[in-house]
């Protein structure tokens, strides 16, 4: 898969996982319970723990979370690898996005979250600004999350997944598409 690509999953992975913590002040999503973020959670022990790459060091701890919480939800579906979703996106992509971020943590890459968060959250700015960049998306909300159509590519699945998740729910809706055989 092309780096640009790899890039924009990793970069709304990590606002996805970021906006859905939900023990920071003031309250995010609430889908995880994290605070890795903010300079007043877990940023401050995160800095001093990995004081080299503790700009990733609450990103990628926050990701993981997130992963944590879709593969619960997967593992409840019927034949889940054969499902993608936000923060699974199969073996072999998953394996690049590790590869990936490595390599920006190795570079010291800054994010470029396709998110403003000029203003602090706000679950409405966030609707607004996940619909201008990836449209609206079809989805039928079945046992486990909310099923979209697979395109067939992988960008338009995955801009497809990031805006099935709204309208927001109280929890993680996993938006997800069927792998065809």
């Amino acid at each position: 898969m092309d780096v640009q690509t790899l890039d924009l999953i990793l970069d709304w992975q990590m606002a996805i996982a970021w906006s859905g913590e939900g023990i920071c002040q003031p309250t995010r999503l609430g889908w995880w319970r994290t605070d890795l973020i903010d300079e007043d959670g877990g940023a401050d022990l995160l800095s001093r723990l990995f004081p080299r790459t503790k700009f990733y060091a609450g990103w990628e701890a926050v990701r993981d979370a997130a992963i944590a919480v879709d593969r619960r939800a997967r593992q409840r579906m019927a034949a889940p690898d054969e499902i993608r979703t936000l923060f699974f996106c199969g073996f072999d992509i998953d394996e690049q996005l590790n590869d990936r971020l490595a390599e920006r943590k190795r570079l010291n890459k800054k994010l470029t979250l396709p998110i403003d968060w000029g203003n602090g959250f706000d679950c409405e700015a966030l609707a607004k600004q996940i619909c201008d960049r990836c449209g609206s998306s079809e989805y039928r909300t079945v046992f486990g999350g909310r099923e979209v159509i697979n395109t067939g590519t992988t960008a338009r699945n995955f801009s497809a997944l990031v805006a099935a998740l709204t309208p927001w729910d109280k929890e993680y809706p996993m938006p997800f598409y069927r792998v065809e055989d």
